[in-house]
């Protein structure tokens, strides 16, 4: 009987855990599980839309570099074989350019380098394609704006638009303008001048 006294004594002096006390520890474990989750997903948000972000970025620069290229090429004619238009389209929001630049005296010959390239945006698609003899590419997305604005020798603007062959001529330097739409409501806006690097 003695041992049995001991232990009905330790069980009357042992108190367990009354119900509310279980429910604030399940509340308190909730809430804590809800912070570290809602933690995580913030931080993956904040990632991918960083990523999404500098893809953007990087892609809006290649493309302004890849422009720039063609642009500076425009009217190229090393051996000043046959007749090259160096803008035979030249308006706000598509420009043509044409080069010789392997000097055969033909633009875009079987088996040659784009020298025919068409630049082009869309509003409706929101995107730019590149259009050579080969086909059409678009080459970027969710771009709010592109436009092109020529000027003279002198920095002046050329106008009205669609430019005339006469006012084609005087071109040396087009003005680009990109708006690129980052994250939902932001844009991100890329000015460059872009000098012809061949005279008419």
């Amino acid at each position: 009987m003695n041992g049995q006294t001991t232990i009905v004594r330790l069980l009357r002096g042992q108190r367990g855990f009354t119900a509310i006390e279980l429910l604030v520890s399940v509340v308190l474990s909730a809430v804590v599980g809800i912070i570290i989750f809602s933690v995580f997903f913030s931080s993956r948000d904040s990632y991918v839309d960083t990523r999404n972000v500098a893809i953007t970025q990087s892609d809006s620069r290649n493309l302004m570099s890849l422009l720039a290229q063609d642009l500076r090429s425009a009217g190229s004619n090393p051996r000043r074989v046959g007749t090259v238009q160096r803008l035979p389209v030249a308006n706000g929001f598509v420009v043509r350019i044409q080069s010789d630049s392997d000097g055969n005296g033909m633009v875009n010959a079987a088996g040659e380098p784009a020298e025919d390239v068409t630049w082009a945006f869309d509003a409706v698609a929101e995107s730019i394609t590149r259009t050579t003899p080969e086909g059409t590419t678009t080459l970027l997305t969710n771009v709010t704006a592109l436009q092109f604005v020529y000027l003279d020798a002198g920095g002046n603007v050329l106008g009205p638009l669609p430019l005339t062959p006469e006012d084609r001529d005087l071109v040396r330097a087009v003005d680009v303008a990109l708006s690129v739409r980052i994250l939902d409501d932001a844009t991100r806006t890329w000015n460059t001048v872009l000098a012809l690097r061949n005279d008419p």
